[in-house]
């Protein structure tokens, strides 16, 4: 039987996850070109956006096409494409600009970081599975077949038996499960620009100016 860690051990590895994660985000600071900061921002801003719609169980009706639309987009032209436009994740980015703002999350805060965190587990683990990843594509392109209304519940039974099949203990279902889909989605694209574990863990100075500037069109327009 294995030992229980002990409080040096744990300290030890907490100090350790800090220093990584602070040398992580000192790296992206001299790295990041503004391309690449623009789709880090948007990818942040879109699962932030997924994450509070998760945390409440709803998607607000007026967005649900849009959601639906980002999550069958399989030939994206680039990020914001990906995640259906800088107006569609604009309340995103200002929620998770206001969350970055916070030297701490507060318990009101908790829900949302807690689905945000999943989304970067979920994509994590679909990336080290080549045969889930595959069978979501075909799962979508079926679906994107189909009529409007009968996506939403095909969307959502694929989400669940994903999501169950990446080892979540919960099932999930409704709009719901389509927040986990567009979550994925732009945790997906998060990881594969280089992003290390949540967008709120250390954000790099070039993100938040990105997410400005994206919000900022977006009240201009």
């Amino acid at each position: 039987m294995l030992a229980a860690a002990s409080p040096s051990a744990e300290l030890f590895f907490l100090f350790a996850s800090f220093f990584i994660a602070l040398l992580f985000t000192l790296a992206l600071q001299g790295e990041l070109d503004p391309e690449r900061a623009r789709a880090m921002a948007m990818a942040a801003g879109a699962m932030t956006q997924a994450a509070c719609y998760a945390a409440r169980g709803r998607i607000p009706p007026s967005r649900v096409d849009a959601t639906v639309r980002a999550v069958l987009n399989l030939n994206p032209r680039g990020a914001e494409q990906a995640l259906n436009g800088a107006g569609s994740v604009a309340w995103g980015l200002r929620r998770f600009l206001r969350l970055a703002a916070k030297p701490f999350a507060e318990p009101c805060d908790e829900p949302v970081l807690y689905e945000m965190n999943r989304f970067i587990r979920l994509a994590r683990r679909l990336r080290r599975d080549p045969r889930l990843e595959s069978g979501l594509s075909r799962d979508l392109r079926r679906i994107g077949a189909l009529s409007f209304e009968q996506r939403r519940p095909a969307l959502a039974h694929a989400m669940d038996r994903l999501a169950r099949a990446l080892g979540e203990d919960e099932g999930v279902e409704g709009d719901r499960a389509l927040a986990w889909l567009y979550g994925l989605r732009a945790a997906w694209l998060w990881r594969s620009l280089g992003g290390w574990r949540s967008p709120l863990a250390y954000v790099p100075r070039a993100i938040t100016r990105a997410a400005t500037q994206a919000v900022s069109e977006v009240v201009r327009h």
